[in-house]
């Protein structure tokens, strides 16, 4: 699957993607961001992604890639890149495994292509110089 950088609204989708992909905290909070966004435009995703870090154990760890189905709207990757919202920070090790894991299940399901932000660099800003 080729990179190609773009800019603009990520849900104008201007490219008919697939899917869509966000990084986000495994602690069940999308307040602040692009996931503010993600929560408005697929409130049963939102409702699904809590249920899944309230489960005991957790069904949405570091490192995984939920997949959000959709009927009408591009398909939701969540990609968990920090444990919580409020300390933890997204790592470099995080977000490799997690693009790992999305490309993996991305290949299964046939999926071509994904739009998605730069991860690492906003409100769960990793601490390190790289960022994907």
């Amino acid at each position: 699957m080729p990179t190609i950088f773009v800019t603009g609204d990520l849900f104008a989708n201007r490219y008919g993607v697939q899917a869509f992909a966000h990084g986000c905290n495994c602690h069940d909070s999308m307040g602040a961001g692009i996931v503010t966004t993600f929560r408005a435009q697929y409130p049963a995703m939102y409702e699904a992604y809590r249920a899944r870090c309230k489960a005991e154990p957790h069904q949405f760890n570091l490192g995984d890639s939920f997949l959000w189905k959709d009927s009408t709207l591009p398909w939701v990757f969540n990609l968990g890149t920090q444990e919580q919202y409020w300390r933890d920070r997204a790592t470099y090790e995080a977000i490799e495994m997690v693009l790992r894991a999305m490309r993996h299940q991305a290949n299964v399901k046939g999926i071509q292509s994904i739009a998605i932000p730069h991860i690492g660099t906003g409100y769960g800003a990793s601490r390190g110089a790289r960022c994907v």
